[in-house]
Protein backbone atom coordinates (compact mmCIF):
# COMPACT_ATOMS: atom_id res chain seq x y z
CA UNK A 1 0.00 0.00 0.00
CA UNK A 2 1.14 3.50 -0.78
CA UNK A 3 -0.06 7.07 -1.16
CA UNK A 4 -0.89 7.58 -4.82
CA UNK A 5 -0.88 11.37 -5.30
CA UNK A 6 -0.05 14.70 -3.72
CA UNK A 7 2.72 15.75 -1.35
CA UNK A 8 3.20 12.22 0.11
CA UNK A 9 3.03 10.51 -3.30
CA UNK A 10 4.69 7.07 -3.38
CA UNK A 11 5.20 6.94 0.39
CA UNK A 12 4.77 3.34 1.45
CA UNK A 13 2.36 2.44 4.21
CA UNK A 14 2.79 -0.27 6.85
CA UNK A 15 1.40 -3.70 5.91
CA UNK A 16 -2.19 -4.53 6.75
CA UNK A 17 -3.63 -7.32 8.80
CA UNK A 18 -6.01 -9.74 7.09
CA UNK A 19 -9.16 -8.32 8.69
CA UNK A 20 -8.63 -4.80 7.28
CA UNK A 21 -9.98 -4.38 3.76
CA UNK A 22 -7.91 -1.68 2.04
CA UNK A 23 -9.38 0.48 -0.67
CA UNK A 24 -7.55 -0.39 -3.90
CA UNK A 25 -5.29 2.26 -5.43
CA UNK A 26 -7.59 2.39 -8.45
CA UNK A 27 -10.72 3.01 -6.40
CA UNK A 28 -8.95 5.44 -4.05
CA UNK A 29 -7.79 7.43 -7.09
CA UNK A 30 -11.32 7.43 -8.53
CA UNK A 31 -12.80 8.66 -5.23
CA UNK A 32 -10.36 11.58 -5.03
CA UNK A 33 -10.85 12.37 -8.72
CA UNK A 34 -14.60 12.55 -8.03
CA UNK A 35 -14.01 14.82 -5.03
CA UNK A 36 -11.86 17.08 -7.21
CA UNK A 37 -11.07 20.52 -5.82
CA UNK A 38 -13.52 19.94 -2.96
CA UNK A 39 -10.67 18.26 -1.04
CA UNK A 40 -8.59 21.47 -0.90
CA UNK A 41 -8.68 22.79 2.66
CA UNK A 42 -11.47 20.36 3.61
CA UNK A 43 -12.08 18.83 7.01
CA UNK A 44 -12.05 15.11 6.15
CA UNK A 45 -13.45 12.49 8.53
CA UNK A 46 -12.04 9.00 7.94
CA UNK A 47 -14.78 7.48 10.10
CA UNK A 48 -13.71 3.82 10.05
CA UNK A 49 -10.07 4.47 9.29
CA UNK A 50 -8.51 0.99 9.32
CA UNK A 51 -4.95 1.70 8.14
CA UNK A 52 -5.58 5.43 7.74
CA UNK A 53 -4.81 5.30 4.00
CA UNK A 54 -7.85 7.35 2.94
CA UNK A 55 -7.22 10.07 5.50
CA UNK A 56 -3.53 10.21 4.60
CA UNK A 57 -4.43 10.39 0.92
CA UNK A 58 -6.75 13.30 1.78
CA UNK A 59 -3.94 15.13 3.62
CA UNK A 60 -1.56 14.41 0.76
CA UNK A 61 -4.01 15.94 -1.72
CA UNK A 62 -4.59 19.13 0.25
CA UNK A 63 -7.19 18.48 2.96
CA UNK A 64 -6.84 21.07 5.70
CA UNK A 65 -7.54 18.69 8.57
CA UNK A 66 -8.21 14.95 8.95
CA UNK A 67 -10.01 13.16 11.76
CA UNK A 68 -9.04 9.48 11.84
CA UNK A 69 -11.61 7.47 13.79
CA UNK A 70 -10.83 3.87 14.66
CA UNK A 71 -11.91 1.73 17.65
CA UNK A 72 -9.53 -1.18 17.12
CA UNK A 73 -6.28 -0.73 19.06
CA UNK A 74 -4.10 -2.58 16.56
CA UNK A 75 -5.52 -0.52 13.70
CA UNK A 76 -4.92 2.71 15.67
CA UNK A 77 -1.26 1.71 16.10
CA UNK A 78 -1.13 1.08 12.35
CA UNK A 79 -2.60 4.54 11.68
CA UNK A 80 -0.02 6.12 13.98
CA UNK A 81 2.77 4.23 12.21
CA UNK A 82 1.50 5.31 8.78
CA UNK A 83 1.20 8.94 9.92
CA UNK A 84 4.83 8.73 11.01
CA UNK A 85 5.91 7.05 7.75
CA UNK A 86 4.38 9.96 5.83
CA UNK A 87 6.05 12.53 8.09
CA UNK A 88 2.77 14.15 9.10
CA UNK A 89 3.26 16.33 12.17
CA UNK A 90 -0.01 18.26 12.41
CA UNK A 91 -3.39 18.77 10.79
CA UNK A 92 -4.98 15.64 12.19
CA UNK A 93 -6.45 13.97 15.25
CA UNK A 94 -7.28 10.38 16.13
CA UNK A 95 -10.63 9.52 17.69
CA UNK A 96 -11.54 6.11 19.12
CA UNK A 97 -15.34 6.14 19.11
CA UNK A 98 -17.79 3.55 17.88
CA UNK A 99 -19.06 4.86 14.53
CA UNK A 100 -22.63 5.27 15.83
CA UNK A 101 -21.45 7.19 18.89
CA UNK A 102 -19.27 9.28 16.59
CA UNK A 103 -22.25 10.17 14.41
CA UNK A 104 -24.32 11.10 17.44
CA UNK A 105 -21.85 12.82 19.76
CA UNK A 106 -18.55 13.84 18.15
CA UNK A 107 -17.95 17.58 18.18
CA UNK A 108 -15.11 18.52 15.82
CA UNK A 109 -13.48 21.95 16.10
CA UNK A 110 -14.66 22.75 12.55
CA UNK A 111 -17.56 21.54 10.41
CA UNK A 112 -16.80 18.34 8.50
CA UNK A 113 -16.79 18.71 4.74
CA UNK A 114 -16.28 15.07 3.73
CA UNK A 115 -17.24 12.02 5.80
CA UNK A 116 -15.73 8.76 4.53
CA UNK A 117 -16.95 5.35 5.71
CA UNK A 118 -15.15 2.15 4.77
CA UNK A 119 -16.41 -0.52 7.19
CA UNK A 120 -14.64 -3.86 7.71
CA UNK A 121 -15.71 -7.00 5.86
CA UNK A 122 -17.91 -8.17 8.71
CA UNK A 123 -19.92 -4.94 9.01
CA UNK A 124 -23.60 -5.73 8.55
CA UNK A 125 -25.24 -2.53 9.73
CA UNK A 126 -25.37 -0.37 6.60
CA UNK A 127 -29.09 0.47 6.96
CA UNK A 128 -28.45 1.69 10.52
CA UNK A 129 -25.42 3.67 9.30
CA UNK A 130 -27.50 5.42 6.63
CA UNK A 131 -30.29 6.21 9.11
CA UNK A 132 -27.87 7.62 11.72
CA UNK A 133 -25.98 9.57 9.06
CA UNK A 134 -29.23 11.30 8.06
CA UNK A 135 -29.71 12.74 11.55
CA UNK A 136 -26.06 13.31 12.45
CA UNK A 137 -24.90 16.86 13.17
CA UNK A 138 -21.64 15.91 11.43
CA UNK A 139 -23.39 15.92 8.04
CA UNK A 140 -24.00 19.59 7.41
CA UNK A 141 -25.81 21.15 4.48
CA UNK A 142 -22.49 21.56 2.63
CA UNK A 143 -21.07 18.13 3.58
CA UNK A 144 -20.61 15.06 1.43
CA UNK A 145 -20.80 11.54 2.88
CA UNK A 146 -19.01 8.74 1.04
CA UNK A 147 -19.69 5.07 1.82
CA UNK A 148 -17.60 2.20 0.47
CA UNK A 149 -19.04 -1.31 0.42
CA UNK A 150 -19.30 -4.43 -1.67
CA UNK A 151 -21.11 -3.66 -4.92
CA UNK A 152 -24.13 -5.80 -4.04
CA UNK A 153 -24.54 -4.43 -0.51
CA UNK A 154 -28.01 -3.10 0.20
CA UNK A 155 -27.67 0.11 2.17
CA UNK A 156 -31.35 -0.01 3.05
CA UNK A 157 -33.95 2.67 2.39
CA UNK A 158 -32.54 6.13 1.82
CA UNK A 159 -33.95 8.64 4.31
CA UNK A 160 -35.92 11.43 2.67
CA UNK A 161 -33.36 14.05 3.79
CA UNK A 162 -30.53 12.36 1.85
CA UNK A 163 -29.88 12.01 -1.84
CA UNK A 164 -27.31 9.90 -3.63
CA UNK A 165 -25.31 12.12 -5.96
CA UNK A 166 -22.71 9.73 -7.40
CA UNK A 167 -21.58 6.10 -7.45
CA UNK A 168 -18.28 4.57 -8.48
CA UNK A 169 -17.47 0.88 -8.89
CA UNK A 170 -14.25 -1.04 -9.22
CA UNK A 171 -14.06 -4.82 -9.06
CA UNK A 172 -16.55 -5.94 -6.44
CA UNK A 173 -16.50 -2.61 -4.55
CA UNK A 174 -18.86 0.34 -4.79
CA UNK A 175 -18.49 3.86 -3.43
CA UNK A 176 -21.65 5.91 -3.04
CA UNK A 177 -21.76 9.67 -2.44
CA UNK A 178 -24.57 11.28 -0.42
CA UNK A 179 -25.55 14.78 0.60
CA UNK A 180 -28.46 16.42 2.33
CA UNK A 181 -31.33 17.00 -0.06
CA UNK A 182 -31.71 20.67 -0.86
CA UNK A 183 -35.15 21.89 0.11
CA UNK A 184 -36.98 23.82 -2.57
CA UNK A 185 -38.74 27.00 -1.45
CA UNK A 186 -42.14 25.34 -2.10
CA UNK A 187 -41.50 22.10 -0.24
CA UNK A 188 -42.45 21.55 3.41
CA UNK A 189 -39.64 20.93 5.91
CA UNK A 190 -38.39 17.33 5.96
CA UNK A 191 -37.57 15.38 9.10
Amino acid sequence: MRIIAGRFKRRGLAPLKADIRPTSDRLRGAVFDALGPRIQGAVFLDAMAGSGAMGLEALSRGAGYVIFNERDRAARRLIEKNISLCGVEDGYEISTLDVFVLLREFQPAAATDILYFDPPYSFGRYPKLIQRLAISPLLGSHSLAVIESFKRTDLGPLPQVLEQVNELTAGDSAVRFFQRRKASPDSPPQP
